[in-house]
């Protein structure tokens, strides 16, 4: 009995935390890992709904939102309520960036077919030394 309250209560207090360990996800473009070459991408995740996504040297901060094992960043909001852009990654390591800049709400016209890069997760360690940021 006594260890099942010692479960409970810690359970408990990892789910309560406010603070969960940053993620980071390092992207090649194309559809398989090309592990000779630095991520060109990296999506971060800071919290359970912020995030951000670094590319040629800029950094965007994103709203980010997890479905089952997808993941998505979003960014660029516009009048209309609308994100301009999104990086949504599927469990596999597979992800799409998508464009939606001058879509309205409703539109159906199509938009630029979305591009494909593939990710691997990285330890915050891992990303400072191939950023080249390590001591």
């Amino acid at each position: 009995m006594r260890s099942r309250i010692h479960a409970v209560v810690l359970i408990a207090l990892w789910v309560a935390s406010p603070a969960h360990a940053a993620q980071h996800w390092g992207c090649t473009p194309g559809t398989t890992w090309s592990g000779e070459t630095k991520p060109v991408l990296w999506l971060n995740i800071s919290s359970q709904s912020t995030g951000s996504v670094q590319i040629d040297g800029g950094t965007v901060d994103t709203t980010y939102a997890q479905t089952g094992l997808n993941r998505t960043w979003y960014w660029g909001l516009n009048d209309d309520g609308i994100y301009e852009y999104s990086i949504s990654l599927r469990g596999d390591g597979a992800a799409l960036y998508f464009d939606f800049t001058g879509k309205s709400a409703g539109s159906e016209e199509e938009g630029p077919p979305p591009k494909f890069f593939t990710c691997r997760e990285f330890s915050p360690k891992s990303k400072r030394e191939i950023e080249g940021l390590a001591n």
